[in-house]
């Protein structure tokens, strides 16, 4: 692990810097119910930190849709999220306010999400989280989803940092596959039991971390 101060922060964003993963979940769940197929937590493990084109392929094998269909479901999980957005509205995760604001100015910060960047801004804007990021980087446009680590570098570059010396926050296994695939220092916040998280440091929300502690 890289001796801090860290020279930036990169997060991911659903489940980690927002709650909106209880609304992929609702979008799951309303996918196979349209499909007549039982939701369970076992997909929900499968599609967590996905990419959408990676979801839509394995909603398709659940659902037994066949080959070819992920992008129809794809397609259709993307407007279901939308939905339950527009519904029942995004919040911060606890502590997620208070870590950014100290963090801000002092240290340059980015967003790094395998969702489509409209959808991410979207949320993003619509969250009580103020505007302090200096970039937003996301799957697509030539930059593979997680656990490839092009999205972390890609953060890096833009925000002039060294991998080594950048904190990366994230909440699931393929999150902090991409991380440590990048060569980040890696805290992890894990939004569900029972799966391997490999981090450096593991908290249990980011109300347990000191911003003080990240950039000295």
């Amino acid at each position: 692990m890289s001796t801090l101060p860290a020279q930036a922060v990169v997060f991911d964003c659903d489940g980690l810097l927002l709650a909106t993963e209880s609304r992929w979940t609702l979008a799951e769940q309303a996918v196979c119910d349209a499909w007549g197929v039982a939701f369970s937590m076992d997909l929900k493990r499968l599609l967590l930190g996905t990419s959408l084109d990676r979801a839509g392929e394995l909603l398709a094998g659940w659902v037994g849709a066949g080959d070819g269909h992920g992008p129809l479901l794809g397609q259709e999980l993307i407007e279901a999220y939308r939905a339950a957005v527009d519904e029942h509205g995004v919040e911060p995760m606890p502590g997620a306010v208070s870590l950014v604001t100290a963090l801000a100015g002092r240290v340059p910060l980015a967003v790094a999400s395998n969702t489509r960047e409209a959808d991410t801004r979207r949320v993003l804007g619509r969250s009580s989280l103020p505007d302090v990021f200096d970039a937003v980087v996301c799957a697509g446009d030539g930059i593979p989803p997680k656990p490839h680590p092009d999205l972390y570098l890609a953060a890096c570059a833009a925000l002039g940092s060294e991998p080594r010396r950048t904190v990366a926050f994230e909440d699931s296994p393929v999150g902090a596959a991409a991380a440590r695939a990048a060569g980040t220092i890696v805290y992890g916040v894990p939004s569900t039991d029972g799966a391997p998280f490999d981090a450096d440091v593991t908290v249990v929300s980011l109300l347990h971390v000191d911003p003080a502690a990240l950039i000295g």
